[in-house]
């Protein structure tokens, strides 16, 4: 029976091959092969995204399963938003933040909503999409909708606009 060989220590190639002697330079170009064409996937994910979120009135993100921002829209660009940042890092905090559904989301494969009040910016309407064909990647964004939400479901509302006046 042949010798297993393992391909390449990269977390993507996760397979083996029932052949002895595979040159270690083949194994490497298939690795890079592989890397270059998740590189060119992405961008036409980010192209996409660009496409039809650049224009978004409020912050819209791409964001990869780790958390990482992708690709952000106008808005967020002009707030000082930037790719490579984990979104968590913009509440200025080392770890997720509680109310994230981007687990949930990857879990059930189907998008999430959650509406709550965040101090600083009223009533948020958050929700988090899969991207549909590359399950590693999700786009994120909230609204700002404070001024139709109902103050009895959100008390919040009331003390926060006492507590601008004074």
């Amino acid at each position: 029976m042949a010798n297993k060989t393992r391909l390449n220590k990269t977390p993507f190639v996760n397979m083996f091959l029932y052949e002895e002697n595979i040159p270690e330079t083949i194994i490497n170009q298939a690795a890079i092969t592989g890397v270059k064409k998740m590189k060119d996937q992405n961008q036409s994910f980010v192209q996409s995204f660009k496409q039809m979120w650049g224009n978004y009135p409020e912050v819209a993100m791409l964001l990869d399963k780790n958390h990482f921002i992708v690709a952000v829209n106008k808005f967020a660009e002009d707030l000082g938003v930037k790719p490579g940042i984990n979104c968590f890092s913009l509440n200025q905090t080392d770890r997720m933040c509680r109310h994230c559904k981007a687990p949930l989301m990857h879990k059930e494969g189907k998008a999430q909503r959650l509406v709550g009040f965040y101090d600083g910016r009223g009533v948020v309407d958050g929700y988090w999409i899969p991207v549909e064909g590359n399950d590693s990647l999700y786009v994120h964004f909230g609204n700002n909708i404070t001024e139709w939400a109902d103050p009895d479901r959100f008390p919040q509302i009331k003390q926060s606009e006492v507590s601008d006046k004074k």
